[in-house]
Order: structure tokens, then C-alpha cells, then sequence
């Protein structure tokens, strides 16, 4: 049996968890290990807490998870996404710029909206 996956996780999930979403929260302990976060993502969930003790916890929990940093290559595939789907599909920056991780990774999204990224070519889904 070879070895499991890594899921690129998007922000929507992880605020579903904090909100006490118990589903989003087994699916998360079921990648437990395999969780990689996108700096993005991070950057968004840190604007939301709004207390030293949320962001010392969010800090904490997120040295459990491999945070992908953007590079050069990150940068210009999401130029690229947002020139091909702007303004049509709305595509968002932090959007791209986390679809353009999961594309150069070559790694599932775990998402509830997928709404936003399904016309992305390549990019793949994870589903629990």
C-alpha cells in the first residue's frame, strides 16, 4: 500500500472547525498528518482572530500542519489563473493564489467551496 496523500486545506475549513463544526473536524483528524496549509490561508485565519489568546492557539495548532510558503513559480501560475478566469468567474487573489499551490504541489484542495475553484483546470478535489 503506498503512502497517503498530503491536502492542500482551505481557509472555509478550518473556520468551520473553529466554529465547532464536529464533521469538518473528523475529516481534519483524518488527515491527520498529511495536512499542508498554504500561507494564504494562514495569513487569513491570523486577520481573524482578534484575540492574543485565538492567535497564540491558532500558532499552536498550526506547528501540527506543513505551511506552504509561496515562491516565484506560485506567484506566476496564479498571475496566469487570474488573467484566464477575471473578470468572468470572480476569482479571488487569495484564490488563486491557493489553487496555484494545490496545481504546482500536485495535491487535493479540501474545500466546501468548491464553487470557486471547479472550473480551474487540473485542480483536484479532495472528497471524505
Amino acid at each position: 500500500m503506498g503512502a497517503k496523500k498530503v491536502v492542500l486545506v482551505d481557509t472555509d475549513i478550518f473556520i468551520k472547525v473553529f466554529r465547532g463544526d464536529e464533521k469538518h473536524k473528523k475529516h481534519l483528524d483524518a488527515l491527520a498528518g498529511r495536512i499542508a496549509v498554504s500561507v494564504v490561508t494562514y495569513l487569513e485565519l491570523y486577520q481573524g482572530a482578534n484575540t492574543k489568546k485565538r492567535k497564540f492557539g491558532l500558532e499552536k495548532q498550526f506547528k501540527a500542519y506543513q505551511l506552504v510558503h509561496l515562491n516565484e513559480k506560485t506567484s506566476a501560475d496564479a498571475l496566469l489563473l487570474a488573467k484566464k478566469y477575471l473578470p468572468e468567474k470572480k476569482l479571488l487573489p487569495p484564490d488563486c493564489l491557493i489553487a496555484a499551490t494545490a496545481l504546482q504541489l500536485q495535491i487535493e484542495l479540501f474545500t466546501d467551496n468548491k464553487q470557486d475553484f471547479d472550473f480551474i483546470e487540473g485542480l483536484k478535489f479532495y472528497i471524505p
